[in-house]
């Protein structure tokens, strides 16, 4: 089988690409068919897992909500890092 790539944009970023890895550009485009480990395992992801996952932000999101409620101005505005070093610049 033949395939003709026409489009010179393309042709010139497989060709930069097969030069960076010092492949042909036969295999250069065959690595980018074939997917990564990475992209394996997202799509082993079951929709169990999904879900799990998503519940588990909500739980964080809503503890964050929670938190932010708590923090007053006073402790928005203090500066942490004044009463850890004098005017020189040293530890208390």
């Amino acid at each position: 089988m033949a395939l003709t790539i026409t489009d010179p944009r393309l042709i010139k970023l497989i060709e930069q690409r097969a030069r960076e890895r010092g492949t042909s550009v036969e295999q250069t485009i065959a690595d980018a068919l074939v997917p990564t480990p990475v992209e394996t395992s997202v799509a082993q992801v079951s929709s169990e897992d999904l879900e799990r996952e998503e519940a588990r932000q909500q739980h964080i999101d809503e503890i964050v909500r929670d938190m932010r409620e708590h923090v007053t101005d006073e402790m928005r505005n203090f500066d942490y890092d004044a009463w850890l070093y004098d005017e020189h610049g040293l530890p208390h």
